[in-house]
């Protein structure tokens, strides 16, 4: 039902490794997406509170540390919530920037 939806298009850049000076690397990807300006409180696995500025709803794999590109703005995913179908697959994955 998701897929529907997911129509926008957003860069995927997934993290690679470090380079010499230990900076990140990446590789980057275009991925369909539904990218929305919302705050939304959520916890970290230490059991801080933070505040997010925007989620992305994705069929996508995504994964903490990798940036999302939208609107030529990088955002940094801090956590990331695989939602499952009732059959036990994977449906959609929301994307906490």
């Amino acid at each position: 039902m998701l897929s529907q939806y997911v129509n926008q298009s957003v860069t995927l850049k997934t993290r690679t490794g470090q380079n010499e000076y230990n900076e990140p690397t990446y590789s980057s990807s275009t991925i369909k997406g539904r990218f929305i300006y919302k705050r939304e409180l959520f916890r970290l696995e230490n059991g801080e509170e933070v505040l997010s500025n925007a989620i992305l709803y994705t069929m996508a794999t995504v994964v903490e540390g990798d940036n999302i590109v939208s609107d030529g703005k990088d955002w940094v995913v801090r956590t990331v919530y695989p939602h499952m179908k009732l059959n036990g697959i994977k449906g959609f994955t929301k994307v906490v920037l």
